[in-house]
C-alpha cells in the first residue's frame, strides 16, 4: 500500500495537502488481507480521524508493516508479473522492492462534474476546486440558501459526510422557519452550552423548534471561552461569544444556566427530563 500518491504536488493539479482519510482506508484494506504479507509505505502515517488509532493498533498486532519512505517509479516485474519500484529508506539507502500487487492511495480532489456544478451554481471554490465554508458554519457557502456537504467541501470519510449532511439539512430547515415556538413546551433538550451545544440550539431554533439549553456553569461558551484559539483565521472566542449572545436573545430558546440533567425517562419523541439547578 503506497500512500500520498499525487499528494503534496503542484502540477498538473493542485494537491498541496494531506487528504486526511487515505491512511485509515489503507489500514482497513490491509486488515482485510490477513493471509498475505502487507506493507504500508508512507511519508507519515496519519490516523487522526475517529477510530484511526485503533486501526493502526490492530494492524500492528496483525503483522502489517509500516515503512516511512516514498516509493518512486513503479514498473512491471520480471516477465510482466508483479510490480517493482525503488525507494530511499530512513537511513538514506536506495532499495529496490518487488511485490505481487501495489495499491495506490491517491490524493483526493473534486471531480470534473463537481467543478462544473459549482460553477453553474455560482459557488466559490478554492485553488483545489473544493467549496470553502465558514469554519463556524461548515455547511454554509457564499450563496445564501445553497449548502455543501461531503466530498464537495473537501476530503473526508463517510462518517464525516453524514455529519455534514445533517448540518446542511439543519441549515436548510432554518431557511424555511416555522412559527415562533416560544409559547410551546420545549420540544428539544440540548445538554451543554459549549460551541457544539450553541450551534445545535441555534440551528433548531431557527427552524421553529422550541429548545431548552442546559449548561452546568454560569456562562455559555465552553472551552473556547477559557482557552481562545484561532481556527482557519477566525478567533474562536469571538465566534463562540457571538453564538452565545444569539442564543440568549432567541425567542425559541430557553437557557438554564447552573443546571444539570439528573434524570431522563420516556421514549423517543416523548422524553421527560429532570434538571437540578
Amino acid at each position: 500500500f503506497i500512500q500520498c500518491v499525487g499528494s503534496r504536488m503542484r502540477r498538473p493539479e493542485e494537491r498541496p495537502a494531506c487528504s486526511s482519510l487515505c491512511c485509515a482506508v489503507s489500514l482497513r484494506q490491509a486488515l482485510a488481507l490477513p493471509e498475505v504479507r502487507r506493507t504500508i509505505y508512507a511519508m507519515d502515517l496519519r490516523v487522526h480521524a475517529p477510530g484511526g488509532q485503533a486501526l493502526a493498533n490492530a494492524a500492528e498486532t496483525s503483522g502489517v508493516a509500516v515503512r516511512y519512505a516514498r516509493p518512486h517509479t513503479l514498473q512491471a516485474g520480471p516477465e510482466g508479473r508483479g510490480v517493482v519500484f525503488r525507494l530511499v529508506d530512513e537511513q538514506g539507502a536506495e532499495i529496490h522492492e518487488q511485490v505481487d500487487l501495489a495499491v495506490l492511495a491517491v490524493g483526493l480532489g473534486p471531480s470534473s462534474q463537481g467543478r462544473e456544478l459549482a460553477a453553474a451554481c455560482g459557488l466559490e471554490t478554492d485553488k483545489q476546486g473544493f467549496v470553502p465554508t465558514n469554519p463556524f458554519a461548515p455547511a454554509v457557502t457564499n450563496r445564501p440558501g445553497l449548502f455543501v456537504a461531503g466530498g464537495a467541501a473537501g476530503p473526508g470519510d463517510a462518517a464525516m459526510a453524514t455529519v455534514q449532511g445533517s448540518a446542511a439539512a439543519l441549515e436548510a430547515l432554518a431557511c424555511a422557519p416555522g412559527p415562533d415556538a416560544r409559547h410551546d413546551a420545549p420540544a428539544v433538550l440540548v445538554v451543554g452550552g459549549g460551541a457544539a451545544g450553541l450551534a445545535c440550539a441555534l440551528g433548531l431554533a431557527e427552524g421553529g423548534v422550541a429548545v431548552a439549553l442546559l449548561e452546568k456553569t454560569d456562562a455559555l461558551g465552553g472551552n473556547p471561552r477559557k482557552h481562545p484559539t484561532v481556527w482557519k483565521g477566525s478567533d474562536t472566542r469571538q465566534a463562540v461569544a457571538a453564538m452565545a449572545e444569539a442564543v440568549m436573545a432567541h425567542p425559541n430558546i430557553e437557557v438554564l444556566r447552573g443546571a444539570r440533567l439528573v434524570g431522563l425517562s420516556g421514549r423517543a419523541g416523548a422524553w421527560t427530563g429532570e434538571a437540578e439547578m
